[in-house]
C-alpha cells in the first residue's frame, strides 16, 4: 500500500468524522419529522400548520445536505478505509458490519 501524507491523513480523518456526523444528522432529521408529523393534527389551526411547515422545510434541508455529504464523503472514506480504519483483529467480518451500517 502507498503511504499517505500526514496532511492527507488528517483531512481524511476529519472527513470520516463529518461523515459520521452527517449520518447522525440524517437519522435525527428522519426522527424529528416522524415525531412532528405524529403530533401534528390538521385541526390545530393555521399557526400550528405554519410552524409544522417551517420545521418540515428546515429539517428536510438538513436531511438533504446530510445525504449529499454521506454520498460525497463516503467516496474518500471508502478509498482510504483499509489504510486508516481497517481493524486487523476484526478481519473480513468488518466488511459485513460496514454494509449493515
Amino acid at each position: 500500500m502507498d503511504e499517505i501524507s500526514p496532511a492527507l491523513g488528517a483531512i481524511i480523518t476529519a472527513n470520516n468524522y463529518l461523515h459520521d456526523v452527517a449520518t447522525s444528522l440524517m437519522l435525527m432529521s428522519f426522527g424529528a419529522i416522524w415525531l412532528v408529523s405524529r403530533r401534528f393534527t390538521p385541526g390545530t389551526g393555521m399557526a400550528s400548520a405554519g410552524l409544522y411547515l417551517s420545521l418540515y422545510e428546515a429539517v428536510t434541508r438538513i436531511a438533504k445536505f446530510s445525504l449529499v455529504w454521506i454520498l460525497l464523503g463516503g467516496v474518500p472514506r471508502t478509498i482510504y478505509y483499509t489504510r486508516l480504519e481497517w481493524a486487523p483483529a476484526a478481519g473480513e467480518a468488518q466488511v459485513v458490519a460496514l454494509v449493515i451500517k
